[in-house]
């Protein structure tokens, strides 16, 4: 199963792991903030006393949007980056969202969310769980209904829609 990735942080790390996979084949997206032009033009060079490679052409973009839906992120940003990272990630639309269905939601309540995230350590979510076992996911339930609630409450939820395209994909492959 060929998996479409997107590389946040196109630095030494992501250049490296994002370009890896490219290299062997992967379908993979990198979100470029400096150096777009160069990287475009001249492509991603990796340079290692083991190995080196080079990839001429790369698939660069300028926002996670135009990236578009993906099976894998990798979040490969600097620690002094950390502040971009409410922007880049699936939660603004969230709160948008819950207003629109009566909800209301504090608006630091993503930073919030994010930082609890980090205090549990390393986790595997149980819809991750289902799919490396082979499992059917809980789509519909998931996030197939909150999907659909919002839109009905007139609210965009471009991200959750491209999220319930893939996990659905997904998992009509297993069934």
């Amino acid at each position: 199963m060929n998996f479409r990735i997107a590389v946040v942080g196109t630095g030494a790390i992501g250049s490296y792991y994002g370009g890896k996979l490219a290299y062997h084949g992967d379908d993979v997206c990198f979100l470029v903030r400096s150096g777009f032009e160069e990287i475009k033009r001249l492509g991603i060079q990796v340079r290692g006393k083991k190995e080196s490679f080079r990839l001429a052409k790369v698939r660069a973009y300028k926002t996670a949007e135009a990236i578009g839906p993906c099976d894998l992120v990798l979040i490969a940003l600097k620690a002094t980056n950390n502040d971009v990272l409410p922007e880049l990630i699936l939660m603004d639309e969230i709160i948008v969202a819950a207003r629109r269905c009566g909800n209301g939601l504090p608006a630091n309540v993503a930073l919030e969310q994010m930082k609890r995230t980090e205090t549990m350590g390393a986790y595997k979510p149980s819809t991750l769980l289902d799919f490396e076992a082979g499992r059917s996911l809980e789509v519909e339930a998931m996030w197939g209904e909150p999907l659909r609630r919002p839109q009905a409450a007139g609210a965009s939820m471009p991200r959750l829609e491209q999220l319930y395209a893939v996990l659905k994909s997904l998992n009509g492959r297993r069934e």
